[in-house]
């Protein structure tokens, strides 16, 4: 079973549930599918980078905020958690 594209996904899980109606809920079902695996999901194509200003020592993080990977300053120098 190979899935290349949205249509074979369709067709795919249509089958695999036994339900001739599937096709007019997968999309709702695969959104949901989706929001659930990307809460725990963490890869490469997710991460951007963003440059902060301080501010009295605060700084407004980007609106789409998970998680730090890394921060360094502007010197480039990784800033490690204590």
């Amino acid at each position: 079973m190979t899935i290349s594209d949205y249509a074979s996904l369709i067709v795919d899980a249509g089958e695999y549930s036994g339900n001739d109606k599937f096709v007019h809920v997968a999309p709702r079902l695969l959104g949901l599918a989706e929001l659930k695996l990307n809460r725990g999901l963490r890869v490469a194509d997710m991460e951007s980078s963003a440059t902060l200003t301080l501010s009295n020592g605060n700084a407004s993080l980007p609106a789409d905020f998970l998680e730090a990977r890394e921060v360094r300053t502007s010197a480039n120098v990784p800033i490690r958690a204590v």
